[in-house]
């Protein structure tokens, strides 16, 4: 878990939403008579681990990876652009 001001500060999925949203596009608008034309997000953020906990995460995922029908967007520090991160270049 996290506290509310770790929460309220994490941006990293609103930063990947855009770019899921394009990626999809041809296969959402392939199937526009469905009832549900976005995939389904299952937002997973981890920190800094371990080896036993690294091996937990393998397992757990594993079956997941293995499944060509999922796709996964994994990345580390994906913005940190603004007043907010004491980054605004001129």
């Amino acid at each position: 878990t996290m506290d509310m001001d770790v929460d309220e500060a994490e941006h990293s999925l609103e930063m990947h939403c855009p770019y899921i949203v394009q990626a999809t596009a041809a296969s959402r608008n392939a199937n526009a008579a469905s009832s549900s034309t976005y995939p389904t997000l299952v937002p997973v953020m981890v920190g800094s681990l371990g080896a036993h906990a690294e091996a937990r995460y393998g397992a757990l995922f594993a079956p997941y990876l293995d499944d060509p029908s999922n796709v996964f967007v994994i990345s580390s520090d994906f913005c940190h652009w603004g007043s907010r991160f004491r980054y605004t270049p001129v």
